[in-house]
Parts: structure tokens; sequence; C-alpha cells
């Protein structure tokens, strides 16, 4: 079992969600930021346990209130598994919101991962070919 840490850093509401195949269920809201950075209440993030044996799970981080492909952000399971902390921003160029991570030390299963934890860039390779894809 593996948790990571999802983090909203932009200044709206979130619905973290969880499924499969289409279904999802509601998890948590996460709280944006205020104009300076800092959590307007203290639930702007959420963690989730991830059993790396169970079946393919992705998650979706949906703006509230807002009906836009660029108001959602799709993470797979294999992403979680890869990285500790999963932020969600604003890219300012673009106006798209974006996951921006902190990869694990440890590969989950124990041993040291893949570049000494530096799994990339901002997304992974499958995350943007999802995103390709839903153009």
């Amino acid at each position: 079992m593996v948790t990571t840490t999802f983090v909203n850093k932009t200044k709206i509401d979130f619905k973290l969600k969880e499924g499969n195949a289409g279904v999802y269920r509601d998890l948590a809201v996460l709280q944006g930021v205020d104009e300076h950075g800092e959590p307007r209440r203290p639930d702007g993030q959420h963690t989730v346990t991830l059993d790396v044996h169970a079946t393919y799970r992705e998650y979706t981080v949906v703006a509230t209130g807002q009906k836009t492909k660029k108001s959602r952000v799709l993470v797979s399971s294999d992403m979680c598994q890869d990285n500790s902390v999963i932020n969600i921003i604003c890219n300012d160029t673009t106006g798209k919101y974006e996951t921006e991570c902190e990869p694990r030390t440890k590969a989950v299963d124990g041993t040291q991962a893949p570049n000494g934890g530096q799994t990339g860039g901002r997304l992974s390779g499958f995350v943007n070919f999802l995103k390709k894809l839903g153009k």
C-alpha cells in the first residue's frame, strides 16, 4: 500500500473523484488558496491510499462550478504509485489545470526509485496520451 496526497494550489475549489471505466465516486473537495497562496481552509488537500495490486483506478480532479475540458485533470494509478504528492496547479499560459508532482524517493517495492526518485516532468506519458485523446 502506498499513500499519495493531492494538494490544490489554485484559487478555486476542486472535487477529487476516484473511479474506473467512467464510473466515479466523490472522495473530497479540495479547497483553493487565497491571493497570498495560503489555504483558505485546512482541507485543501486529501491523502489517498492505493493498493498497488488492486484493479486499475484513476482519479479525476474537477473544478467545481466549471464545465470545460480545461477544468478537469486526470491522474492514473501509476502516477499515484510514482509520486508522493500531486499538486493541482493552473498553467498561466494556457489557462488549463495541470499536475505538478513530487516523486517518491523509494519505489513501491522499497528499492531506490529510478533516477533517484526523479520521474520526469509535470505529466506522465500516459496522462499526456490521455490528454491528446481528449482534444
